[in-house]
């Protein structure tokens, strides 16, 4: 169920050109990948919508995007005793020790672009500030089942519910594939099996299918690659389900300024990206204007 949220930053870095990873928690149990937030932003009158780049409960796992170590530095620590994460990173980092507690259950991650008012002032926030957050929003990815392979393609910021998909399919024994793209080297994110720099990341991607035999392919990125994606997948005969990137209003399906067309049994018809998706089947999206 929706509703609005409060959580603490745990962690906030820089971690490739203007992009931002930052680490909150929640009191949801479970947020699944595909879904995303929408972020408050003081002052302003629309919040802001961020992808699950990851997401761990309370005392099972650890988050990775929010407790990777930095040099020198201790990473941040679930603390089952106490119910309170840690952060003791006093080294290079230029973090400093503290605690953060309350009645949280788990950790929410989000990667962003710094791009506007909004993500600079996002940046800005420090360990064990407040933010309030509208979550869980929109629909999820359709799983792979058990022994099957997926191919995950991130362009660009779309590389992040890609990562948060991966860790959850290989939960499933799903063996999977994960190519992302970018500009230039300055904006890579860690964390896929192989990285295009420049060009195209679906430049050498026939091959890749080829060779990896996938009997489903995941993608988020920009529209045009999106729209790609969706058309190798049918010359493959490959079932694709896409993320799709839209700027939003409400976030919530009222305002209809997130509006795409798809292809249905009755005809086609009108779906919200935030509340009908963001994730889609590639074969459904009607892609001419």
């Amino acid at each position: 169920m929706k509703k609005n949220h409060k959580g603490k930053i745990l962690n906030i870095e820089t971690v490739a050109k203007d992009t931002v990873k930052m680490c909150f928690t929640t009191e949801l149990e479970d947020i699944l990948p595909g879904q995303f937030v929408s972020v408050l932003i003081p002052d302003k009158t629309l919040r802001r919508p961020f992808s699950v780049a990851d997401f761990a409960v309370r005392g099972s796992e650890t988050n990775a995007h929010c407790e990777q170590p930095v040099e020198g530095c201790e990473p941040a620590i679930i603390q089952e005793a106490d119910f309170a994460v840690r952060v003791d990173n006093s080294g290079p980092c230029g973090r400093h020790p503290e605690f953060v507690s309350g009645s949280y259950k788990g950790i929410i991650t989000v990667i962003f672009k710094v791009k506007g008012d909004g993500t600079n002032y996002l940046k800005t926030l420090k360990i064990g500030d407040t933010i309030d957050y509208l979550a869980p929003l929109g629909n999820t990815f359709t799983l792979a089942k058990e022994g099957q392979k997926a191919l995950l393609i991130g362009a660009g910021i779309g590389i992040a519910p890609m990562l948060y998909l991966k860790k959850t399919l290989q939960k499933k024994s799903v063996e999977t594939y994960l190519i992302s793209g970018f500009k230039d080297e300055a904006e890579v994110v860690k964390g896929s099996d192989k990285t295009v720099i420049g060009g195209s990341v679906l430049d050498n991607i026939q091959t890749l299918i080829d060779e990896f035999k996938p009997e489903i392919i995941y993608s988020c990125g920009p529209r045009v690659v999106l729209e790609m994606v969706c058309d190798i997948a049918k010359k493959n005969d490959i079932k694709a389900e896409i993320a799709m990137e839209k700027v939003m209003a409400c976030g919530i399906g009222v305002c209809r300024g997130c509006v795409i067309r798809l292809n249905t049994e009755n005809g086609p018809k009108n779906a919200s990206v935030c509340a009908d998706g963001p994730v889609f089947c590639g074969s459904e999206v009607i892609w001419e204007e």
